[in-house]
């Protein structure tokens, strides 16, 4: 039986925004981080769940933020303990880990690891933790850093460079998880113009490394070095488009934004919206024995939602130990104003993903399903995950990010969804475009994925 629980009624305009993990399950415990919105400020929260008695803690506080930009992350080592990077915006981001093993309640106190945006977060070979920032100067490229079990972080490398050609507004949405043998496999999105209010995005990429030894060195798929920091040019370019665009401002005509997942083998797959043919069309990748990219469209959400279209997917992909596939995906009516043609629009996305909510016809029709393969990927499933009048926004569900020994598919399955609503309320005081509150909800239900 479906169960809804309220976590707040202040989740900002981005509570659980962005591909980093949000969702941590230890033993009969699942932990859940999220953003609210205060007349105060902005404040990082995480509550727990008992998985036994179905009650919640209290909502502990994990930081103030900069502003709804500097989110939580969160993963478990293999020994239970907590660990959370609250993100800056462009400032610094600070390091906790929870003193007691499985516990959210007490935190060590915020060490500062470095200034950046968007924190990808993961548990590594041997305890240690792995960091992806966007770097805070200009928004440079993507920089890694690590923490071994006992000792401080430190910077390992720049992973990704922006290119002196766009010094305008950069994005670079990057995700990585560990094989069986200790590989680390990225991805990344590559956003890059000529301006920060006008001509964003001109270019733009999905492209893909891994690193056989923790990020000392890299190489593509098929075995080429390639040197840090990376352009699209030296990595496995899996998507790319370079071109004036339709507005000042566009969302991402392509992207991963976080998507990528490793199957029981230890093969590396990507999955992006691409909209640069048809409006969400959601595009499959991985590689062959030779380390060659194969693409396959997926067309089941075409048949089971024909006047939707897919609208976000970000950080909402992953493959169980059994090799079944999974991915959250929000829907769009295909008239909806967030489509120009087949593209999509930067004011049409008002009410979408964050802030307040126009009135207009489509904007409560978004529901969200699960998309689901058993056959690695050569056949996809659509069930609906969230109907449109849970009016969800930035739907997340638990990643494989976290240290221990492999959970049971089945008890993976049976996990939850973390999203806010479009509750909208605005905060006296605050921008136009801040200051809103919402309903942030866990929901959970075992017809979701059975087996």
């Amino acid at each position: 039986m479906r169960r809804t629980d309220v976590l707040s009624s202040a989740g900002s305009q981005a509570a659980t925004n962005e591909a980093g993990n949000k969702v941590v399950t230890v033993g009969r415990r699942t932990h859940v981080t999220w953003q609210d919105v205060t007349p105060d400020g902005y404040r990082n929260r995480v509550r727990t769940l008992d998985l036994d008695t179905g009650e919640w803690s209290p909502a502990y506080l994990l930081g103030n933020a900069y502003d709804d930009h500097a989110r939580a992350v969160i993963v478990a080592d293999g020994g239970g303990f907590l660990h959370a990077i609250l993100s800056g915006h462009n400032t610094p981001c600070t390091y906790r880990r929870s003193r007691t093993a499985n516990d959210a309640a007490d935190w060590t106190d915020p060490v500062e690891v470095a200034d950046g945006t968007y924190p990808y977060l993961a548990c590594g070979p041997r305890g240690a933790l792995f960091l992806t920032l966007r770097n805070a100067e200009r928004w440079n490229g993507i920089e890694l850093y690590t923490k071994p079990h006992d000792g401080p972080w430190r910077h390992l490398c720049k992973v990704i460079e922006r290119s002196a050609d766009y010094p305008g507004y950069a994005a670079f949405h990057c995700a990585f998880g560990f094989d069986g043998d200790g590989v680390l496999h990225l991805v990344s999105d590559f956003y890059e113009g000529y301006g920060i209010y006008d001509e964003r995005g001109i270019h733009q990429a999905v492209a893909y490394l891994q690193s056989p030894d923790g990020g000392l060195t890299w190489r593509t798929c098929r075995g080429e070095p390639a040197a840090t920091p990376a352009r699209p040019c030296a990595m496995d370019v899996i998507c790319q488009s370079t071109g004036l665009r339709h507005e000042p401002m566009p969302p991402p005509a392509l992207a991963a934004q976080g998507n990528i997942a490793l199957d029981p083998a230890g093969v590396p797959h990507v999955l992006y919206l691409y909209h640069l043919n048809r409006a969400g069309q959601l595009i499959l990748a991985s590689p062959d024995q030779r380390g060659i990219w194969r693409q396959r469209s997926i067309d089941a959400l075409d048949r089971a939602y024909p006047h939707h279209r897919a609208s976000v997917c970000r950080g909402a992909f992953t493959i169980d130990g059994d090799g079944a596939l999974r991915a959250l995906v929000t829907l769009t009516p295909a008239d909806h104003p967030v489509w120009v043609g087949h593209l999509p629009s930067r004011p049409g996305l008002r009410g979408l993903s964050g802030g307040a909510v126009p009135e207009r016809p489509g904007s409560e029709d978004n529901p969200v399903v699960w998309l689901l393969s058993r056959d690695g990927g050569t056949t996809f499933e659509v069930r609906e995950a969230l109907p449109a009048q849970a009016e969800a926004r930035s739907p997340k569900y638990e990643l494989p990010v976290s240290g221990g020994p492999p959970r049971d598919p089945a008890e993976v399955r049976a996990g939850g969804i973390l999203y806010f609503d479009r509750t909208s309320h605005h905060l006296p005081g605050f921008p136009d475009d801040g200051g809103f509150q919402n309903r942030v909800c866990y929901c959970r239900d075992p017809a979701w994925v059975p087996g």
